[in-house]
């Protein structure tokens, strides 16, 4: 499972994966975009089969694509 926050301290929310596309060069690549100007921060909690997890912060600046 994979969830989500926008903004630093706001609720994680799930994020609807979609399949991997094992004929791609990156098979499961995630390309999102927002509203401009609603992405302060983006945190990421992505929980493994096996009940491990990992967790990650960026600042917007490290992940906009213009």
């Amino acid at each position: 499972m994979i969830e989500v926050s926008r903004k630093s301290g706001r609720e994680m929310t799930p994020f609807q994966m979609e399949p991997c596309y094992l004929d791609t060069a990156q098979l499961n690549a995630i390309l999102v975009s927002f509203p401009a100007e609603s992405v302060e921060t983006i945190d990421l909690n992505v929980t493994f089969d096996d009940g491990t997890s990992e967790q990650a912060h960026y600042e917007r600046k490290a992940v906009e694509i213009q």
